[in-house]
């Protein structure tokens, strides 16, 4: 594999082409350009093509686009909340610990 650091304009921000055999890959670990391109509901950033069985298998965010994308994005964002995580990590925090002095008992 082929990695041309700073590809394209330095403004756009940290890119990374990769070669897989003939197909072009872009990596980009900007956060302002990710979150840009998360959020484009223009249709002009496609996700690659997906092996029809595992999109069967998988049909979680990931997988979908346009409307559909938005559609289940806009019902999972709630759950991901800064404050309800914190309440998550104190529930795993706690079953964590319940289970080490349980198994120290033992």
């Amino acid at each position: 594999m082929i990695c041309i650091h700073d590809f394209g304009a330095v403004s756009a921000g940290k890119m990374c082409v990769l070669w897989a055999g003939p197909t072009p890959r872009v990596m980009i670990w900007d956060p302002d350009l990710v979150k840009e391109i998360f959020s484009d509901k223009s249709g002009q950033f496609k996700k690659p093509p997906v092996n029809p069985l595992i999109q069967i298998l998988t049909r979680g965010l990931t997988s979908l686009e346009g409307e559909e994308w938005a559609k289940r994005r806009k019902i999972i964002t709630p759950a991901f909340h800064l404050e309800k995580l914190k309440v998550i990590f104190t529930y795993i925090s706690t079953a964590a610990l319940m289970s080490r002095i349980n198994n120290s008992v033992h």
